[in-house]
């Protein structure tokens, strides 16, 4: 299957298209993506407004198995999130058909 952006008739004929697949970029990707959706699911950014606003309210807790994150795609950078997400216990990837693929199962 040839890319969409291959085929894109705005793509300037003289223009070159190179895929970078660097490993520790695809690291450091991966453990952000992971930071991310942590931090999204334990409150971490209305700690930081609260910490600027001087304020304190514990905010519920919710357990990393509570909260469900799709990967799109399963190339090097998806398979570098499910690995991650799956250091933590969690699968992270499914087909098209909804059912885990490679990438979620290690």
């Amino acid at each position: 299957m040839q890319a969409a952006v291959l085929t894109d008739p705005t793509l300037p004929a003289s223009g070159a298209i190179a895929r970078t697949v660097d490993p520790l970029m695809n690291t450091a990707m991966a453990e952000t993506a992971l930071w991310a959706a942590l931090s999204l699911h334990r409150g971490f950014f209305t700690y930081a407004q609260q910490q600027r606003n001087s304020l304190w309210q514990q905010l519920a807790q919710r357990l990393t198995s509570e909260v469900s994150v799709l990967v799109l795609g399963q190339g090097q950078m998806g398979r570098a999130v499910a690995a991650r997400r799956r250091c933590i216990g969690e699968p992270a990837g499914a087909g098209r058909s909804g059912h885990q693929t490679a990438a979620a199962d290690g």
